[in-house]
């Protein structure tokens, strides 16, 4: 968890203008062609009553629309909106409201034309939160129950869509002061009282520092120090710097780079890929090349991880792009292959030498719904000059054995291949169109079904990927 530094100083024209920039920038790079970022991009603000979360999301709000992102700050489930009866429940009352908030993410992270930026008003760690306080406060909680609840709101499915956290929070005597300013009664009422401010401040540190590997989470004090207010414009301008300088880090990948090979084709052999691999993680030392760089750079190659996937039936993913596909040599053609580019977060994820397979992982996630891997074995190294593009990335094969036949996300169907064009294709089906296939796929196919070669047509581009959702 970091301290976000804050002050009462509002940010001066110059702070201000860089900031603007600073969104030009980030918006170019989210809507450009190599964009491969899933959207939307969520962050979550959380925090105790009377903290200023709700201010700071409308100053941040109004801000990113007027620098032209497209931005969807949902009513939160603790509003307006929860069912009267539930309200003195707080169990009930914040279950009630994590499942709003989890709706959100499911909805929009399925949408066709999501939004680029989501503001959760509470959301998973605001929740855990709450059921932290209920355990330690409240009694409502046995540590059991709290935990339960707490991994299902961390499950990977929904948790790694937040980006980032920013947790609010003020002394009891801040939060206190602002609910009775311009009232007419300075009566407590059942959160906004002594006892329970000073709990939930409690409950959020305590759950921050429970869920810091979970979360990106940065904390915000806006207590009052002495009888100095620190600046809500300062607030929101350091929560909207962090907010840019995390989705630029997204957006502009930091890929893993290494030398080009010499030789041409699929290379099986044991010994051979061992000798690569080894070269491209440099023993514990990889390269990484920002994309933008490494898109111009010509001394080097990127590094994807890619697989052919079969199901239990002996069937093949297959999947045809769409005619209208931005790339023009893309159009119409069928690929065989799955996954992306290795990336820095890949390295710092995991152990070295599983950092092709933590990237493969993650790419099939983010493409396929309902995967169920039984096997990832890997096959080699894919070298094809055949190509303008193929030139310049070098390819780690894998082979996925999965169960049943899972789906393409929406996103990814609707922008690059279509409702109807994902299917599973037996060996003999495949070879009848192997003319038709990539030129990475040509070569899958026929180190698997032993078809021969046919001529390229017009230098297709290869892994040249379409915005990602």
């Amino acid at each position: 968890m970091d301290l976000l530094s804050v002050s009462e100083v509002a940010p001066a024209k110059a702070e201000l203008a860089a900031l603007s920039q600073k969104a030009t920038h980030v918006l170019e790079l989210a809507r450009s062609q190599e964009c491969e970022a899933q959207r939307p991009f969520f962050f979550e603000f959380a925090g105790t009553p009377k903290s200023g979360k709700s201010t700071i999301i409308g100053i941040v709000s109004h801000f990113l629309h007027r620098t032209g992102f497209s931005v969807v700050q949902p009513v939160e489930g603790a509003s307006l909106r929860t069912p009267e009866t539930l309200r003195d429940d707080w169990l009930a009352f914040n279950a009630w409201s994590v499942c709003c908030a989890l709706h959100h993410i499911l909805e929009m992270a399925h949408e066709k034309e999501p939004p680029e930026i989501v503001l959760l008003d509470r959301g998973l760690f605001d929740a855990a939160a709450w059921m932290e306080f209920l355990e330690a406060s409240q009694g409502r909680l046995s540590d059991l129950d709290r935990a339960v609840i707490t991994d299902f709101l961390m499950l990977d499915l929904w948790r790694k869509r937040e980006v980032a956290v920013f947790l609010f929070t003020a002394d009891r005597q801040t939060s206190l002061a602002r609910e009775t300013h311009c009232k007419l009664t300075a009566e407590h009422g059942s959160v906004m009282n002594p006892e329970i401010l000073a709990g939930l401040n409690d409950a959020y540190l305590r759950a921050a520092e429970r869920l810091k590997c979970q979360f990106s989470i940065g904390h915000v004090d806006t207590s009052f120090q002495g009888d100095q207010a620190p600046s809500f414009q300062r607030i929101a301008y350091v929560v909207a710097e962090r907010m840019l300088d995390l989705m630029h880090d997204i957006l502009d990948q930091q890929l893993l780079v290494t030398d080009p090979v010499d030789f041409e084709g699929l290379e099986e052999s044991p010994e051979k890929t061992g000798d690569v691999v080894d070269h491209i993680l440099n023993r514990g030392n990889p390269r990484f090349m920002e994309r933008t760089v490494a898109e111009k750079t010509r001394s080097c190659v990127q590094v994807v991880p890619y697989a052919y996937l079969m199901n239990s039936e002996g069937r093949y993913f297959v999947a045809r792009r769409r005619a209208d596909h931005p790339r023009a040599e893309l159009r119409g053609t069928y690929t065989m292959l799955a996954g992306g580019h290795a990336e820095q977060k890949d390295w710092d994820q995991a152990a070295p030498e599983r950092i092709f397979e933590t990237c493969l992982q993650r790419e099939l996630d983010e493409e396929l719904i309902g995967l169920q891997i039984q096997g990832i074995r890997r096959i080699g190294v894919l070298n094809d000059s055949r190509s303008t593009v193929g030139t310049h990335h070098l390819a780690i094969l894998f082979e996925v054995k999965i169960g049943g036949a899972p789906k393409v996300r929406r996103q990814a169907t609707d922008q690059e291949f279509g409702r109807e064009a994902v299917s599973w294709q037996t060996r003999e089906e495949i070879t009848k169109m192997v003319s038709e296939l990539d030129p990475w796929s040509q070569l899958v196919a026929a180190r698997e079904f032993g078809v021969e070669l046919p001529v390229l047509k017009n230098e297709p581009t290869l892994f040249t990927r379409s915005k990602k959702a």
